[in-house]
């Protein structure tokens, strides 16, 4: 059996692994979820104050774990799941976005600024999908409580006929010098207390582009916002010249 195909079932089988174990404790973490939530929704007026602050910590901890859960189960599937490329038009999917992370992450004083005539490309609309859930959500996330909140969705032409999209912000942004951290797994800029996450989000996006054989980058200063952009590969560029 050649090294590659022994590398192939190694990282199946991990797969697979990380699968199950994830499913399996998705469970007990329902349970601490929820018996915690009653405890305080209906026993509240006889709880000591400290003991309300416990059982909150413990329902948060169990959300953000639920959280990296469901991070886990899609970086794995993005890394194996066949990608089916068909014509897309990405600002129906952008708009679907914001309507599902409105709840979540309420958009109500930000500028949004989406670009009408983004171009059709070729991609695998689930996966794009994630891409743009996971960008906006970012910008939104870290936009959160400057005075002046703005979200823009654009593209640039670029030579051969290539696309780049890009998702830009004006909150806190990063220290260019850790630009290289911001696309790998578990990697956080920012402190867990200023701002929640796994750290998985722009891992994911990363894999989900170069699945599509495209580039990713970031450009962004600290205090001044970010940009993070996208193209998905010259299968794409070649679609357009034709």
């Amino acid at each position: 059996m050649s090294n590659e195909r022994r590398l192939e079932m190694a990282n199946r089988d991990l797969a697979t692994f990380a699968s199950t174990v994830a499913h399996d404790l998705r469970a007990p973490l329902r349970t601490i979820s929820g018996f915690s939530t009653i405890v305080l929704e209906q026993y509240r007026e006889g709880l000591p104050d400290q003991a309300q602050h416990y059982l909150g910590l413990v329902s948060r901890g169990a959300t953000e774990m639920s959280q990296l859960i469901d991070d886990l189960l899609t970086f794995a599937r993005t890394g194996r799941e066949d990608v089916e490329r068909r014509e897309v038009d990405p600002g129906p999917l952008v708009y679907e976005v914001l309507a599902d992370l409105s709840g979540d992450e309420p958009t109500q004083g930000v500028e949004l600024v989406i670009a009408p005539d983004l171009p059709v490309c070729l991609a695998d609309p689930r996966l794009l999908r994630i891409v743009l859930q996971n960008l906006i959500a970012n910008a939104l996330k870290f936009t959160r409580g400057r005075e002046h909140r703005r979200v823009e969705v654009g593209w640039t032409a670029e030579e051969e006929g290539e696309v780049t999209y890009w998702v830009r912000d004006d909150g806190v942004g990063f220290d260019p010098a850790q630009a290289g951290r911001l696309f790998s797994m578990f990697q956080r800029l920012h402190p867990a207390d200023e701002f929640e996450g796994t750290g998985l989000g722009l891992a994911i996006v990363e894999r989900v582009i170069h699945r599509h054989g495209g580039s990713v980058d970031a450009v962004g200063e600290a205090g001044a916002g970010a940009t993070i952009s996208f193209s998905l590969g010259p299968e794409d560029a070649l679609r357009r010249r034709r």
